[in-house]
């Protein structure tokens, strides 16, 4: 008796302090602006689908990076801001693990690509594709660990422009310019502890990430060519990540997820168990 009378009080302290946090994330929600959103969804490790079963995840969202340029000179820092969609399929190799790939599509924006105007590279429809694992180490009746692991990689993309550039001796001549973003890929790494209550997950945990990609430039003018290239990475590497996710009916989880490094975002997205073998 008495211990069933404490289980309850647990049980409700826990779900007051997820309910307080599911109001925190929709107010964030609405003060942040959207440019700062996150279009990858981290998930909890507890959304890993049971042995031998198959889920699927839909998600979007924009995110935008700080980057610096590593090598090459004449080159700025800029920032990068991808729109993105995906779709996801996932696999549970054990009980509480998952392999997962993922494949979508991005609109590419980083400034200070261009030199003569200062403008931005635009690339539309860049494709991606992206795998990882992720799963519990540990479990017990309110608190879970668990962690993942995962990458991306990004097509090449292009944009171009002309501009015109005024000489020192009067007049002006037109620049072609043409810039490449290419070998654009990332990697995650984060552990993260769940406390849990019926259809209730709210997790936390700290989150390594690493970006890099390679910005090429050619400039063209009275038959005359400029080439040059630097090698981007992302300013900030760790950062930490929350969430709150709900299982709407058995075998949908709908999460909201708030991520932190050198900007904090935001991201939405839906996972649903399909089949199993």
């Amino acid at each position: 008796m008495i211990q069933d009378d404490f289980n309850k009080m647990t049980d409700a302290m826990i779900f007051k302090v997820l309910r307080s946090a599911s109001l925190l994330f929709v107010l964030l929600a609405l003060l942040t602006p959207l440019k700062e959103a996150q279009a990858f969804q981290f998930a909890p490790s507890a959304a890993s689908p049971g042995l031998e079963q198959v889920s699927q995840e839909v998600g979007g969202g924009v995110r935008s990076f700080r980057l610096e340029p590593e090598t090459g000179s004449g080159f700025d820092a800029a920032e990068l801001t991808m729109q993105q969609v995906y779709l996801q399929a996932g696999y549970g190799f054990v009980d509480n693990g998952e392999f997962y790939l993922r494949a979508g599509a991005a609109v590419l924006s980083m400034d200070h690509a261009f030199s003569v105007e200062d403008a931005s590279l635009e690339g539309e429809g860049t494709p991606f594709a992206g795998f990882g694992v992720r799963g519990l180490l540990y479990r017990s009746r309110w608190l879970d660990l668990g962690g993942f692991l995962q990458g991306h990689y990004y097509a090449e993309s292009v944009d171009e422009r002309d501009a015109d550039l005024a000489l020192s001796e009067g007049g002006s001549v037109t620049v072609h310019e043409t810039v490449t973003l290419s070998a654009l890929w990332e990697a995650n790494a984060a552990m993260s502890a769940e406390i849990k209550l019926q259809d209730f997950r709210f997790y936390v945990g700290p989150v390594y990430h690493y970006l890099s990609g390679s910005l090429q430039t050619e400039a063209m003018a009275l038959g005359v060519s400029d080439k040059n290239e630097a090698a981007y990475g992302a300013e900030s590497s760790v950062g930490i990540f929350a969430g709150l996710s709900v299982t709407l009916v058995p075998g949908t989880v709908i999460s909201a997820e708030m991520q932190s490094g050198a900007e904090t975002s935001y991201s939405l997205a839906v996972t649903m168990q399909t089949f199993s073998f």
